[in-house]
């Protein structure tokens, strides 16, 4: 299983992040990722990175350095500022790693955190966040977001609005496609017996 994560927003605490949880995991093969995203935005030097080009190579290297998908991007980093400049790289990024998944050259995606702000800011970005975009680039007009755990799986029937505006969004015809879309991904899963709760 090899996992594709994404650069997110180099200003933020993404790359940090991404450090870490190899760190944490490069003695664990059966999660192995790599990183699309600039080296440069590393913030500790002291962890050892690996360009890779093709996708084979991640096991190859993944248990002595952080294997990275160079993207490199067209501005320097300001770390914790407000950077539209960045946004069209950001936004690349993601593209790249959904094209691999689509491809079955990665198995699976992990979204390091956005500034909607900046996207906004940088590219007139059309969505509320993630979820949309995601759903966007794989042609789906409801997407459906899954927070999960080994004992429960919570899908929100509203995603990316503010609290005062759930009233006025919920409907018995989002709700039902809500539903409906979380059984059959429920089916599709290893999952023998489950039970929707509302």
């Amino acid at each position: 299983m090899t996992i594709a994560v994404t650069s997110g927003d180099p200003s933020g605490i993404g790359p940090e992040i991404v450090q870490k949880a190899w760190i944490y995991f490069k003695n664990n093969p059966s999660n192995e990722f790599f990183w699309i995203g600039d080296p440069l935005h590393l913030p500790d030097k002291s962890i050892p990175w690996q360009p890779i080009v093709h996708l084979n190579e991640v096991s190859e290297n993944f248990s002595s350095a952080l294997p990275v998908l160079v993207h490199k991007f067209a501005h320097p980093l300001k770390i914790g500022c407000h950077q539209p400049e960045n946004a069209n790289d950001i936004i690349k990024v993601i593209k790249k790693a959904v094209r691999l998944v689509k491809e079955n050259k990665a198995t699976a995606l992990c979204t390091s955190p956005i500034n909607k702000d900046v996207l906004n800011s940088g590219t007139q970005f059309p969505f509320l966040g993630h979820t949309e975009f995601l759903a966007y680039l794989d042609n789906i007009e409801h997407p459906v977001m899954m927070l999960a755990s080994p004992k429960l799986k919570v899908v929100p029937a509203t995603i990316h609005i503010p609290i005062k505006e759930v009233s006025n969004r919920l409907s018995i015809e989002g709700l039902t496609k809500t539903i409906k879309i979380t059984n059959e991904a429920m089916k599709s899963s290893c999952w023998r017996k489950w039970e929707v709760g509302i």
